[in-house]
């Protein structure tokens, strides 16, 4: 159990990794694929026994890229900017 605990955490760090790199390359058509990514950490995250890391990511990420209107766009899309779980 603890075993795969901890190839959820790897993985969901892998991920989120990813996706910030995604978004740092500032290329507004990619932003689709961060945000697939960041969905996919939302799901990992409470599997991995973390279930903040994904309120805590998305919020770092509204906070720190939030002139990217189109990245924005993205994840309001997903109707995560008041309940991110």
């Amino acid at each position: 159990m603890l075993l795969r605990r901890s190839r959820r955490h790897r993985r969901a760090a892998c991920t989120q990794s990813q996706a910030l790199a995604i978004i740092n390359r500032k290329k507004p058509n990619q932003y689709k694929v961060a945000v697939d990514l960041m969905d996919r950490i939302r799901h990992l995250a409470p599997a991995a026994g973390e279930p903040h890391r994904f309120a805590e990511f998305l919020q770092r990420v509204r906070t720190e890229h939030k002139p990217k209107r189109r990245l924005m766009a993205e994840i309001d899309k997903m109707g995560w900017q008041h309940d991110p779980a």
